[in-house]
């Protein structure tokens, strides 16, 4: 393919593996978009918790495995600095 000034890719589009041409191209984009909305929402859940027990993902999901009945959601005493929830239990 011969360059142009202003290609937005001049090497022609990056698919060493030919996956654009296996499938609906459309189809491809609309599965990474959802994909990638999935990704955010459980990056933003690891942030959530980390603020809620102020402790960071590995050290909950090591406590959780340790005594899973008593380290979760539902367990009382899960929100530390919570008062309002905390104190109806």
């Amino acid at each position: 393919p011969e360059l142009t000034q202003g290609d937005a890719s001049p090497g022609g589009r990056f698919d060493p593996l030919g996956f654009a041409d296996a499938g609906d191209l459309e189809e491809l984009k609309v599965k990474e978009i959802k994909h990638c909305r999935l990704a955010m929402g459980a990056w933003l859940g690891l942030i959530v918790q980390a603020i809620a027990t102020k402790e960071g993902p590995i050290a909950n999901w090591s406590a959780h495995v340790a005594d899973p009945v008593h380290q979760n959601l539902l367990a009382p005493g899960w929100c530390k600095d919570f008062g309002l929830y905390c104190q109806a239990y």
